[in-house]
């Protein structure tokens, strides 16, 4: 089997999404051989002004990488009108970018992440949700195929459109993610003095981090030895007030915004932190928690149904929306030290179950059903 796999936003400053493609295109070629895998780094409306901190495997074809912002949307373009075969000439192709081109004949295996331009457009821009909706209702019409990181993604999903892959007959399958990072220490036996509680993810509304930040403020109130708190994350929209308030608490002392760091710098932190929080009003997975857990570190998490589905009796659940319930849960698991090391134990175990390898052999038969799918709707309509 040849796939064509969309590593457009593995390009630009990577989030969650771009980190799934990165981390899923090194699994799938180590299973199917890098010669069997095509790289997209432009794909279909993401256009990369500079491609040179995409992806890159050894042996595996990038045909768009040496493509300008014009060349690469003339070709787009062309393949389609109809006019262009894909380059690589793939059997099937995996967007992981939100993005639905019309490939006509070939198969599409659409990524659905999460649902939230549509469910909480607050936690977005205008123009965001704008790009997302419409993209999304192009997958609806062009994908033969469809990947859930979770199954809360598919149950909303399901919700919005109650009927469609009843009605559609369209293969999908529900694939949780992986921790990217790799790390092969146990549980964490000892923890200094210094070590911080830890935030990774990008500064957005959607990650609620001016609830973190109440709660962290309120600790620092009520625990008798209060470890600072280190953020890392890159900007994204809607975030001013936050980085001003990053400020205050900076010149405060006890906290650390680090911004967008290297892995091996990310590395790093994960081994040196204390425990990882985690506020988030919506997730369609939760990739850091699970990063985290594999580092071993106890995680309290806003309560929300993503990170439950593989985190249930291991993380810490409350409401990031009352800082002293938080505040109180990170002092219980600095009082309690058999508390923490058990956590810390359960932690590991579960991250351990999950691994990209797995998330990638478990996507070869939802490739072959996508193929199968499109063979059939064209015997059905020889015409098309």
């Amino acid at each position: 089997m040849r796939i064509g796999f969309d590593v457009s936003q593995t390009c630009a400053s990577r989030t969650g999404c771009a980190w799934h493609a990165d981390s899923l295109a090194k699994s799938l070629s180590r299973i199917i051989g890098p010669e069997n895998l095509v790289l997209y780094h432009h794909f279909g409306n993401w256009i990369n002004h500079d491609t040179s901190s995409g992806t890159t495997i050894d042996g595996c074809e990038s045909p768009f990488r040496q493509y300008n912002v014009k060349e690469a949307k003339r070709i787009w373009n062309e393949i389609e009108s109809g006019n262009e075969s894909l380059p690589g000439n793939p059997e099937i192709v995996h967007s992981n970018s939100f993005m639905a081109p019309s490939l006509k004949e070939t198969p599409l295996v659409y990524t659905i992440y999460d649902l939230c331009f549509f469910t909480h457009p607050q936690y977005t821009t205008e123009e965001n949700r704008q790009f997302c909706s419409a993209e999304f209702n192009k997958a609806l019409e062009h994908a033969s195929a469809f990947h859930f990181i979770s199954q809360t993604t598919l149950e909303v999903f399901n919700e919005r459109y109650p009927n469609y892959l009843a009605n559609s007959n369209k293969p999908f399958k529900v694939i949780h993610l992986a921790p990217r990072l790799s790390c092969n220490s146990s549980s964490k036996s000892t923890v200094g003095p210094n070590a911080p509680w830890l935030f990774v993810g990008t500064i957005e509304p959607r990650k609620n981090i001016e609830g973190l930040l109440n709660a962290f403020e309120m600790y620092l109130k009520t625990s008798p030895k209060p470890r600072p708190l280190v953020i890392a994350g890159g900007k994204g929209w809607l975030s001013d007030s936050l980085h001003q308030r990053f400020d205050r608490l900076t010149k405060q002392g006890m906290f650390e915004y680090v911004g967008q760091i290297s892995d091996n710098r990310l590395n790093k932190l994960y081994q040196e932190s204390y425990a990882f929080l985690f506020p988030s009003h919506y997730e369609g997975f939760g990739l850091p928690v699970i990063e985290a857990m594999n580092f071993s570190l106890p995680v309290i998490s806003n309560d929300i149904n993503s990170v439950r589905e593989f985190a249930e009796g291991v993380a810490t659940f409350v409401n990031f929306e009352d800082p002293s319930i938080v505040a109180s849960k990170m002092v219980s698991l600095e009082n309690n030290t058999t508390l923490y090391q058990k956590q810390s134990s359960h932690s590991k175990a579960t991250a351990s179950l999950l691994d990209w390898s797995i998330t990638a052999a478990k996507l070869i038969p939802l490739y072959k059903a996508a193929i199968t799918y499109n063979e059939n709707i064209r015997f059905s309509h020889p015409n098309n």
